[in-house]
């Protein structure tokens, strides 16, 4: 079976400890793990994201990590 080809980037940011700042830590490429023409979102298992796209879009998302998390 043919897999999804939806792709979108995940920016996993994190707050600066004793600041206001927010850096970004991580970019990483997300994949679809489900078969092409699949309804509804698109779904990453290996990091567990979820997102909505036209075919051909390749949208960001942005996931905010403390260090404690």
């Amino acid at each position: 079976m043919k897999a999804c080809p939806g792709r979108a980037i995940l920016v996993l940011t994190g707050e600066v400890q004793g600041t206001s700042t927010t850096i970004v830590r991580q970019r990483i490429e997300l994949r679809c793990g489900l078969p092409d023409q699949h309804p509804g979102d698109h779904h990453d298992p290996s990091h567990d994201a979820h997102w909505a796209a036209e075919p051909g879009d390749r949208p960001t998302l942005v996931r905010m990590e403390n260090a404690n998390d």
